[in-house]
């Protein structure tokens, strides 16, 4: 590798670095996040006030350890996933050089440094990042491993599989990727299958304990989202989402609140752009390939199997979702294939406009990148849910004998990080939320003797019913204290209102 080209993966590693750690702690920690905090605690010292995490543990190994020495310090929970996406960085440049070039693996280390998606991420305590950079090792040390006969890349190879599995169970995706691929080409690793053999029993021996710890433990766990299906939806958005991140388009909880043609329609014209520009070029770069056919395949599988994997699955695990984030690392595929694409345009002989039009589309991707970083960055629309700055207002402007009520609890137990220990707030126990006696008589004894009632609505989406009862229930029966009324335009995704109960409107129901 030339000196120019190491300056040049520096550069692009330490623009990554910045662009992950600039706002790192801007917004606050989300449920997930706050979740993860207690992960350890769950998993290894038997807490049995919370849930048992049903993911894998080795993320909270990082986590735990942090939040003894720092508590309640974002920045530094955060800077785990911030070093696993930087080391990302590097290691997609190793992939692309092994698999395609060294040129195109400069690219593809350019794309995922600016990539919204993967910045997202960098930035947030769950296991994702770390899922993802083993990812990467582990798909190094494979094609290592078929390249040369050397037992450290075996050994390699099994250390990070195993460890990627012990982060999140949909890595098993990474396995069926490499599985096939060997498959289809055993022809020409026939003489080391039993190698393989070895490779994978061990592979399989070691995740085993966690297979059993779910067997018998977590059969009956799931996230609480439907499980219905669309194709025509989740794969076009999925690829969106690997190039605009959250923040180009409606925001995520535009789409929660109305999951309609009319929601996106505003930004039609830049999806299509944005949709048009990265499906194009991908394809270019998969027709660049078809007569090398082992890459073709590779980087087919790399994009497709996490996705269609995640598809089918949902279709027999009871009450699992369709994510984007559990599909990440199909992404690393998908900038393969466009990094062969603008590659091929750069090298091409005949034509002499082509190194322009390969400029021209990384320049293209990099501000339509550049405009969701900007969105996500300052855009409170797209913002998380601003909880933070929620409990300050709070804090500030509370009295004697007020009480906190969140909708839904999930957000009352991230908004109590940030609240004054001593001024904790209450999310609803679960209810039956078509019964609106039930949620009126909960009401009741939640505001019995107390003066007066903060409601804080976030991801009222969840729980629809149950915010329009309580908060019709409250308008009806409570003089709301309009000076103290915070809207979304004025603190990040979420709504504030307080009302006093010393003084009814009228009798209540």
């Amino acid at each position: 590798m030339s000196k120019d080209k190491i300056f040049i993966l520096l550069g692009i590693i330490v623009m990554g670095a910045c662009l992950r750690f600039y706002g790192l702690d801007r917004q606050p920690l989300w449920f997930d996040e706050v979740f993860e905090t207690t992960s350890f605690q769950r998993q290894f010292l038997h807490d049995r006030t919370m849930i048992t995490p049903s993911t894998p543990p080795l993320n909270s190994f990082f986590v735990y350890p942090i939040t003894r020495i720092f508590p309640d310090n974002d920045l530094a929970l955060r800077m785990i996933p911030f070093t696993f996406g930087v080391i990302s960085i590097p290691l997609l440049f190793l992939l692309g050089r092994r698999v395609i070039n060294e040129r195109a693996g400069l690219i593809a280390s350019y794309l995922l440094a600016i990539s919204p998606f993967h910045i997202w991420y960098s930035q947030e305590v769950r296991m994702y990042a770390l899922q993802w950079m083993l990812a990467l090792i582990s798909l190094i040390f494979f094609f290592r491993a078929l390249q040369e006969r050397n037992y450290i890349n075996y050994i390699g190879y099994i250390v990070s599989t195993v460890l990627g599995l012990y982060t999140l169970q949909l890595a098993i995706f990474l396995l069926v990727i490499q599985g096939v691929y060997l498959l289809l080409f055993f022809r020409h690793h026939r003489a080391r299958l039993s190698v393989w053999i070895f490779v994978f029993t061990m592979v399989v021996l070691l995740y085993s304990p966690w297979i059993i710890y779910q067997l018998l433990y977590l059969t009956d766990r799931g996230t609480s989202f439907p499980k219905e299906t669309n194709l025509l939806t989740f794969i076009p958005y999925t690829f969106f989402s690997y190039f605009a991140g959250y923040s180009i388009g409606p925001s995520l909880r535009e789409l929660h609140l109305n999951p309609s043609i009319k929601t996106i329609k505003p930004y039609i014209p830049i999806i299509t752009l944005l949709m048009l520009l990265y499906s194009l070029i991908f394809l270019y770069g998969i027709s660049r390939l078809t007569k090398d056919v082992p890459k073709l395949i590779f980087i087919l599988l790399l994009s497709t199997v996490p996705i269609v994997g995640l598809l089918t699955l949902i279709k027999v695990v009871p009450k699992m979702s369709y994510n984007v984030r559990y599909t990440g690392i199909a992404l690393f595929g998908f900038i393969l294939g466009i990094s062969e694409g603008i590659e091929s345009l750069i090298q091409k002989k005949e034509g002499k406009h082509n190194k322009l039009i390969a400029m021209t589309i990384l320049c293209m991707m990099t501000g339509l990148s550049g405009y969701s970083y900007w969105n996500y960055q300052f855009n409170p629309e797209y913002h998380k849910e601003d909880v933070r700055t929620a409990a300050s207002y709070i804090e500030e402007n509370r009295e004697e004998g007020d009480e906190i009520l969140v909708i839904t609890s999930t957000c009352a137990i991230t908004l109590n990080r940030y609240l004054d220990k001593d001024h904790r707030s209450i999310g609803y126990p679960p209810l039956d939320t078509n019964n609106r006696d039930e949620v009126i008589r909960k009401l009741r004894r939640i505001i019995e003797g107390k003066k007066r009632l903060w409601l804080v609505l976030c991801r009222e989406w969840y729980e629809k019913n149950l915010t329009n009862y309580t908060k019709q229930w409250l308008d009806t029966n409570y003089r709301e204290i309009k000076e103290l009324h915070r809207d979304t335009d004025e603190i990040a995704n979420l709504q504030i209102f307080c009302y006093d109960l010393t003084r009814e409107k009228k009798t209540q129901e």
